[in-house]
């Protein structure tokens, strides 16, 4: 092989490397902020209704009440949630065009495209299990 294309090819892997890892990074740090607006939703759930509460938009503090303390956490959440499927669709992309330049097109990265269970996926397979495993 050409030295230089060969340069060529690692340079463009190590970019892909590069956007992949960063990529990763920042679903981490998604997941971790859909993680505390869920214990921040759990939290607003057991305040009373009419109660003003003290919520953070960024750099800034609001007062607000209950209820819309809920639906600025249900707003967030779901655009958290549409951001890390986002993310993790352009991942896959990314990886993909990694085993291309690899060689290795049409084999994919192991547990890229696993997906956490609902709780009624997860309650059907608990039900369907013998009553001694459940223990």
């Amino acid at each position: 092989m050409d030295p230089k294309l060969y340069q060529e090819k690692q340079r463009r892997l190590h970019e892909l490397a590069s956007k992949a890892a960063s990529m990763q990074q920042y679903i981490v740090s998604l997941d971790e902020r859909r993680q505390s607006n869920r214990m921040a939703s759990r939290a607003i759930d057991k305040e009373e209704a009419g109660k003003k509460l003290w919520l953070t938009s960024g750099d800034i503090f609001v007062r607000s009440t209950v209820g819309e303390a809920k639906e600025s956490m249900r707003k967030d959440s779901q655009a958290v949630d549409e951001e890390l499927a986002a993310t993790r669709g352009e991942l896959l992309r990314v990886q993909a065009a990694m085993e291309e330049e690899t060689g290795r097109g049409g084999a994919h990265v192991v547990g890229s495209k696993l997906k956490g269970m609902k709780a009624e996926e997860v309650n059907s397979v608990l039900g369907n299990l013998p009553e001694r495993s459940r223990e």
